[in-house]
């Protein structure tokens, strides 16, 4: 997640005022301290411009 939107030049507190969370929480989900929901990751994912199976597709 965090290489999507640093590729796109997105803040996390931006990104987590278009998510609708705490700049916090999108800080912790980059982190692997927090596990967000599938809605949650749908989400972010729309607020990023990508498709959903981005976030699963790990060889970038």
């Amino acid at each position: 997640m965090k290489f999507l939107r640093t590729t796109k030049g997105i803040s996390q507190e931006r990104l987590a005022f278009q998510v609708g969370v705490d700049r916090t929480y999108i800080g912790a989900i980059e982190q692997g301290k927090r596990s967000p929901s599938i809605y949650c990751i749908y989400t972010i994912a729309s607020a990023l411009g990508v498709d959903i199976k981005e976030f699963f597709d790990f060889s970038i």
